[in-house]
């Protein structure tokens, strides 16, 4: 029996190459990596989104500036931090600019992968690169390590007298895995708020533990006429007289 070749009316054979070429423009129209109208929108939603707040935007510090007061204070926490990291000694302090009112700005001090990360974010939450210390940790010398208040054990170990005990080592900082510095809870300067818990921070000194920690040291007042210790780190009266710096007697 013959077999007839399979075949198509001339208009559906039109109709169908008809569609393959409307579908061929419509996919080149949309699709093309570098001219397709998808990728036309996409560029252009990016280009806005830039405008949206709270886009978590990095930028290069001579693409944000801070006000001025505000960056002096960052940059020599910042580059104070550094300078301890760097720096051979351990179980020392160091300076830094008093941070002033920020005004909605935020300085964060985190614990990543790649070491300590220190940046800001301004109030339209555009983030200034962060700088790196690698191999270190942010601490605080402030909170609870199991029972152990850790300031008390802090106090302990360089302000009273002949008790250097090595067993307060551990207990004297506690390490955290985030520090947000913004605005004042009480008192002239700025509030941290170290993994979800607000101290004070009206002093600007820095406690560099070890070869792998830096410390920032809240404070609070009780109008005491001693260094005492607390929960909430040490009593105005340890930074007012020096007491700290005067017992460690190292700087970084």
């Amino acid at each position: 029996m013959n077999k007839k070749a399979f075949s198509l009316p001339m208009e559906q054979l039109i109709g169908i190459i008809i569609l393959v070429i409307f579908l061929a423009i419509i996919f080149g129209a949309f699709f093309r990596p570098e001219k397709g109208w998808l990728n036309y929108i996409a560029s252009k939603a990016e280009s806005f989104a830039r405008f949206v707040p709270g886009r978590d935007q990095i930028l290069h510090p001579e693409d944000l500036q801070l006000p001025s007061g505000i960056q002096s204070a960052y940059n020599s926490l910042s580059e104070k931090m550094n300078a301890l990291s760097i720096s051979t000694k351990t179980q020392c302090w160091g300076n830094y600019t008093v941070i002033p009112e920020l005004n909605e700005v935020k300085i964060f001090i985190k614990n990543t992968t790649d070491g300590l990360s220190i940046y800001a974010v301004n109030k339209e939450g555009q983030k200034l690169e962060p700088t790196i210390i690698p191999g270190f940790k942010p601490c605080i010398i402030a909170g609870k390590i199991q029972d152990t208040v850790v300031a008390s054990a802090f106090r302990q170990y360089y302000i009273l007298p002949a008790t250097h005990s090595q067993s307060l080592l551990s207990y004297m900082y506690k390490e955290v895995n985030s520090i947000e510095i913004n605005e004042p809870l009480w008192g002239t300067s700025s509030d941290i708020n170290a993994d979800g818990t607000k101290y004070n921070l009206d002093y600007s000194l820095l406690y560099k533990h070890d070869s792998t920690h830096i410390c920032l040291i809240p404070n609070f007042n009780w109008g005491s006429t001693t260094c005492i210790a607390a929960m909430q780190g040490l009593e105005d009266f340890c930074f007012k007289n020096k007491i700290i710096q005067n017992k460690i007697n190292n700087q970084c």
